[in-house]
């Protein structure tokens, strides 16, 4: 049915620019051909209002025969429409809000803040069932990942508060970017002011040991300062480190962390097949530096167990028949949520060792509890840290206090400070310089090198 413009209430809409190139193709197409959907609108209630109808769907149309109303054009005072009197008023902004999010020409402000309100208007209708609207529900009812849904929201509420930064990016992207940075240095901030003072127990001379009343039988450990150095081991070694006596080490998955900023799936980013090149270096690296009674220790990913072990032997080292697994149970880190599948519920850990090479102690099982202490994991911001009680379990396996750790994919330090606090003379590098730098900055016994 037709129904007079002033009849209809466009209320608030989402979109606000429609695009003038985009408005001046529509309009030519009602003058050439006329209107061919009709648009969607719904009773209004409210007996003051002045309207009769409210606009539910169809805002591009509605808004061209406002233009050609404007041009003098009358015969486009009226609009076809479809009345829907069975939708609820609640559901009106839902219905308006998926018709223009799901449209790939929106300008991302309008965008972020449609999803910020899609998101609100959800949540309510949820929570009057009792019911949670989550990220990942929104995302499915959207057509986007769940990770960038909560990247999304932030930049929406930022640009809701007026946040000039924000305002002025040029891009979602490097919106969604400004806000990391900030909370990066907020946490960075926060570590300057809460890590505390870290206590070097030095080993006692002859002397003191000769006039101390008691013998303590607890070895007493020496904690060497950490060195940590940006290095990209496919091109370049640790400065002034050319030995060691053990790598202890987190092999990347072939995961790029820039795509943790786009609108994709982290997994589908992986690309662990093509990070075999890497695995390459990774053991020609240990095969120079790791001395004859040495161990490699590292994460990886189950893909790439098989081809980890045949490049282990082949640089001389003998891999452990069976990986060490670590149960995370409900401690998963951000990435990794858990019991959805054997690779997010566990993780793998390898032993290869050189043909001189012992273990230096038995744990007595091949599976490790994942164990995070109470607030150790918020002290990160790499989603794959390890828990520092972990850490030590494993590498007590290989280990002694005071020999050479060197972990070339040390991203925060996580394995590299529990090396420190085993009493080895630790290294750690990694290709990302904001890492080595928070690694630093967390660990106050550091040398950037």
């Amino acid at each position: 049915m037709k129904i007079p413009l002033i009849a209809i209430d466009e209320g608030v809409r989402i979109r606000v620019d429609y695009g003038d190139d985009e408005l001046d193709k529509l309009m030519h197409s009602l003058e050439t051909i006329g209107q061919l959907q009709p648009i969607l609108v719904s009773p209004v209630c409210d007996p003051e209002s002045s309207f009769t109808y409210k606009l539910i769907a169809g805002g591009r149309r509605f808004r061209a025969h406002q233009l050609l109303v404007e041009e003098g054009k009358e015969r486009f005072s009226e609009i076809n429409c479809l009345v829907r009197d069975d939708v609820p008023a609640e559901a009106h902004r839902i219905a308006e809000m998926e018709e223009n999010l799901q449209r790939k020409d929106m300008d991302w402000k309008e965008y972020a803040l449609g999803v910020l309100m899609y998101h609100e208007e959800r949540s309510k209708e949820y929570s009057k069932a009792l019911k949670k609207f989550t990220d990942t529900i929104c995302g499915n009812m959207l057509g986007i990942h769940y990770t960038y849904v909560g990247k999304i929201l932030p930049v929406a509420k930022a640009l809701k508060a007026n946040d000039p930064e924000v305002q002025n990016a040029a891009t979602m992207l490097d919106a969604i970017n400004i806000l990391l940075r900030r909370r990066q240095a907020a946490m960075e901030a926060k570590l300057v002011k809460d890590r505390p003072p870290v206590e070097v127990k030095k080993a006692p001379t002859p002397a003191q040991e000769k006039t101390s009343p008691t013998k303590d039988d607890t070895p007493t450990v020496l904690l060497h300062p950490v060195h940590f150095s940006v290095v990209d081991i496919r091109t370049e070694h640790f400065p002034s480190l050319l030995k060691c006596d053990h790598v202890f080490t987190d092999i990347p998955y072939g995961i790029e962390m820039s795509n943790l900023n786009v609108e994709q799936e982290v997994a589908d980013a992986h690309g662990v097949n093509e990070n075999i090149e890497l695995l390459e270096d990774f053991w020609s690296m240990c095969d120079a530096m790791v001395s004859p009674f040495g161990w490699v220790g590292t994460f990886f990913d189950m893909i790439h167990f098989e081809k980890l072990c045949t490049l282990a032997t082949s640089h001389g080292f003998i891999p452990m028949r069976w990986p060490i697994i670590c149960d995370k149970g409900p401690n998963s880190n951000a990435n990794n949520a858990p019991r959805q599948n054997a690779t997010k519920t566990y993780e793998s850990f390898l032993l290869a060792r050189r043909p001189k090479a012992t273990l230096a102690r038995h744990v007595g099982t091949s599976i490790l509890p994942w164990t995070w202490a109470k607030g150790e994991r918020d002290l990160y911001t790499h989603n794959f840290s390890k828990p520092q009680e972990l850490a030590t379990t494993l590498l007590s396996m290989f280990a002694k206090p005071g020999e050479t750790i060197y972990d070339p994919f040390c991203g925060e330090g996580s394995l590299v400070q529990a090396a420190q606090n085993f009493g080895c003379r630790a290294y750690g590098s990694d290709y990302e310089t904001i890492h080595i730098n928070r690694a630093h900055l967390r660990i106050t016994n550091s040398v950037l090198v």
